[in-house]
């Protein structure tokens, strides 16, 4: 299986879905919508994410992945 298959666009939209879900039930159990926003847990998802898109474009532009998508 090709690492194309497991590292790729559908994944990050998997994990940005997983993000505002996780937010919207934060928000929903605490009902404190400004804590639910700059919580500690939403600062260490927004890391994630973008440490998962950064390795995405350095993968990208050294050829180990040919798209995004």
């Amino acid at each position: 299986m090709k690492l194309e298959k497991i590292i790729n666009g559908y994944m990050m939209i998997a994990l940005f879905l997983l993000f505002i879900m996780g937010r919207l039930l934060d928000y929903a159990l605490t009902m404190d919508f400004w804590g639910a926003v700059f919580s500690s847990s939403t600062f260490y998802h927004l890391v994630a994410l973008s440490t998962y898109i950064a390795c995405m474009i350095n993968m990208k532009r050294q050829g180990i992945i040919d798209s995004y998508w």
